[in-house]
């Protein structure tokens, strides 16, 4: 399961992509993917939300727009391959390295 919104611009509906390509609106789950959706979750909440009202979900045809799969992101943080090697490598620091090296390097300073 993937996630995705879907609709005009500005007026996305969550749905979801299914392993077999299938797109589903999600509308009548009844949450966006939202900082809270992901805080509460969400994600198990609409996998079960699948699994008892999935079938009667409405199908999204494929020449439907798709949109950006999160609403309103507050942060976006990117991990290089080099952190990310770091990351598995040395497991005690995994979460200070990769935010800091993200924070130095989004503001310009400092090369992280």
């Amino acid at each position: 399961m993937k996630l995705i919104r879907f609709g005009e611009v500005g007026r996305e509906k969550p749905g979801v992509l299914l392993e077999d390509g299938t797109r589903l609106d999600a509308s009548g789950f009844g949450a966006n993917y939202d900082e809270e959706f992901f805080a509460n979750g969400g994600l198990a909440k609409l996998r079960n939300w699948l699994a008892k009202q999935g079938g009667s979900a409405l199908h999204v045809r494929g020449s439907v727009r798709l949109g950006p799969p999160i609403c309103r992101p507050t942060k976006i943080v990117c991990i290089a391959s080099a952190e990310r090697t770091r990351w598995i490598t040395w497991p005690a620091l995994r979460c200070t390295t990769i935010i800091r090296s993200a924070v130095f390097n989004w503001s310009g300073e400092g090369s992280g």
